[in-house]
Order: C-alpha cells, then sequence, then structure tokens
C-alpha cells in the first residue's frame, strides 16, 4: 500500500484543483498543441522564422468515441485517400505561450497562415516576434484574427519542440497501424459489410433506397462540421 501512495505522489497530477481556470484546462492534459477555443486571445512568440514552417496535406478521420487519427496525406497509397478522406492544409508553427511561458506547437490553416506570411515579410522574420490569436465561433462560423503585438522576446534560451515527429506517421503501414489502433479500420470495414449485406436482397422499391441516400448524406454533412471545426474558416 505504501508504494501505491508514493507513486501516486511523483505523478505530478493534482487530484483536487481549485479556481475556474480549472474547468478550461479539463481534458486539455500535458498536450504539446495550443488550443484555442471560442472566445479566447492568447499571446504566443514565434521560435521560428516562415522560412523554417513545417505544413502539410493533412487527413482527420473523426470518430464518434473520440481518439480520432490525424496523419499526412502521403499521396500514392495514401490509406486516407483510398478511405475517402479529404486531406486539409496546415501547418505547424513551434512558439512559446506568452503568459505561462511554456513551449507549444500551433496548428493552423491557409488562412491564419496566409496572415502569419504578411507579419513576416513586415519584420523581415517572425521569430522572437509576439503575435495575438482571437478566435470566435465554432464549427463553420469559426473565425481568426492575428494581431501583431509590437513587442519581441529573446527566444535564444527556447530549443524549439520537434514538430516533424508529432505529425503522425509518414508510411502506408504506420498509416495503417494507426488506423487499426484508433479503430478507424474496424468503422470503415463494418460499413462496407453493411454495404454489401444490402447489396445481396432483391432490390428496394426506388423510394425507400432514395430515402436511405438521403440519410447517408446528411451523415456526411454532420462530419464534414467537425473537420471545419478544425480547419480556419
Amino acid at each position: 500500500m505504501a508504494k501505491r501512495k508514493k507513486a501516486a505522489a511523483t505523478t505530478g497530477k493534482k487530484a483536487i484543483r481549485k479556481g475556474r481556470k480549472a474547468i478550461g484546462d479539463a481534458g486539455v492534459g500535458t498536450s504539446d498543441f495550443v488550443r484555442i477555443s471560442d472566445g479566447d486571445v492568447v499571446d504566443m512568440v514565434s521560435l521560428v522564422n516562415m522560412d523554417d514552417l513545417l505544413s502539410i496535406d493533412q487527413h482527420a478521420i473523426w470518430l464518434d468515441g473520440g481518439n480520432s487519427p490525424m496523419f499526412p496525406c502521403i499521396g500514392e497509397d495514401c490509406p486516407g485517400c483510398e478511405v475517402g478522406n479529404q486531406p486539409r492544409f496546415r501547418a505547424f508553427l513551434p512558439v512559446v505561450l506568452v503568459e505561462e511561458g511554456v513551449q507549444k506547437i500551433y496548428s493552423f490553416g491557409i488562412s491564419v497562415a496566409r496572415a502569419l506570411e504578411e507579419l513576416d515579410d513586415e519584420f523581415e522574420g517572425l521569430a522572437g516576434h509576439v503575435f495575438r490569436i482571437k478566435r470566435k465561433g465554432t464549427g463553420l462560423g469559426t473565425t481568426y484574427t492575428v494581431i501583431a503585438m509590437g513587442r519581441t522576446r529573446k527566444i535564444d534560451k527556447y530549443d524549439a519542440l520537434d514538430v516533424e515527429e508529432k505529425l503522425g506517421p509518414v508510411t502506408r503501414k504506420g498509416i495503417l497501424d494507426l488506423l487499426e489502433e484508433t479503430g478507424a479500420l474496424e468503422d470503415t470495414s463494418d460499413e462496407d459489410d453493411e454495404e454489401e449485406e444490402e447489396e445481396e436482397p432483391a432490390p428496394r422499391p426506388k423510394k425507400k433506397k432514395g430515402k436511405k441516400v438521403a440519410e447517408e448524406s446528411e451523415e456526411e454533412e454532420e462530419v464534414g462540421e467537425e473537420d471545419e471545426d478544425w480547419d480556419e474558416v
């Protein structure tokens, strides 16, 4: 029993938290990525210039139970493309959060990327410059505002996080392993099996078949809205 208590004490995680901030931190854990919710205002300083920015066309397969796999599109023989998932532009910038003084990776879509590119041109390099991100709305109604704060911070003491290792597998085998681990392959297989089973019985009346197609379209639209909540609009 004594060993268990000692092990729990060394985890560094508080079992009881106090204050409003704990509500906003729920589920965040020790993620290396910046999380910005509706109404948030976050100041951060870039650790690199835009020439060193990493970006990918990212597959994000949203699952109802969470644990949704995200990984780069590898082009030919990409498992994400094979299941019909559309990749979207995603960029990743190593930053330091000004208020907390901790290193994170800020992930964003094309609209924020273009705004930061303008700041990079204006400052002749974004590294060391403080900028502010404001988020308003959710889903398709999400907008982001990028503001130059006119301040700089010394960044010599920081070693930027390794962004590349956080982007997911970049081989077919690695992606398939990720899809299997998260259950995405099982969901896809189940859908294929259902379609095959529907083809074996006698054809249904056209009216019912049309209703089934309408239901499937509505489900795909809902997934698309969740996807847009991840990407910048």
